[in-house]
């Protein structure tokens, strides 16, 4: 099994993302533009590291960030010639998925999608389901990862279809249930070294 996996955003998602694997023995290395968590991260028995770093020692490297643009921005920043994975754990928008995918093959990277189908809760206790999207082979070789974090995992296809199979699954209730999440505060921007619009 992988001896060293990477994260870049150590909220809610990338947080229990860590504890499993660091239960199970593996290193981990990861960073968050927010400091708190990132000492969590150092006191649940992880590695604090910056961008070049993660990408020298880990693999694979997962994204547990905000948005399509910050995965985007994560590609446009990494170092050429990795011949690292880079997994995807946050929903992004499946019509961009083909191109950041070609945009990371061009870099030596491979970019598997695997949104989380549950909640941070149920990955920390294992109980998450992964719709897998991306090359075969390479998704293969991270069966271990996946098992280490949830229940099952399942190769869907290419890159893009693991959101539209979800699609029809997943609603916002109504304004008026009572079930309806209080809407969370935007998450902090990554550092500028992973934002597509810095130079």
């Amino acid at each position: 099994m992988t001896d060293t996996i990477g994260i870049i955003g150590l909220g809610l998602i990338g947080m229990a993302t860590a504890e499993r694997l660091l239960a199970r023995g593996m290193r981990v290395i990861g960073y968050d533009p927010m400091s708190e968590r990132n000492d969590l991260l150092a006191k649940n028995g992880g590695v604090i590291a910056d961008a070049a770093t993660i990408w020298m020692e880990a693999d694979p490297i997962s994204a547990a960030v905000f948005d399509t643009d910050q995965v985007a921005g994560i590609i446009e920043q990494a170092p050429g010639n990795t011949g690292k994975r880079l997994v995807v754990f946050n929903t992004c928008d499946p019509d961009r998925m083909a191109e950041l995918g070609a945009q990371a093959q061009a870099k030596g990277i491979t970019l598997i999608e695997a949104p989380l189908s549950g909640t941070s809760g149920q990955l920390a206790r294992g109980e998450a389901v992964f719709l897998v999207g991306g090359d075969a082979t390479m998704i293969a070789g991270l069966t271990g990862i996946f098992a280490s974090l949830g229940r099952s995992h399942h190769h869907v296809g290419e890159l893009g279809e693991p959101h539209n199979l979800r699609r029809p699954f997943h609603h916002t209730p109504p304004p008026t249930s009572p079930s309806r999440s209080p809407t969370l505060p935007p998450a902090p921007p990554l550092p500028c070294a992973w934002q597509p619009s810095c130079r």
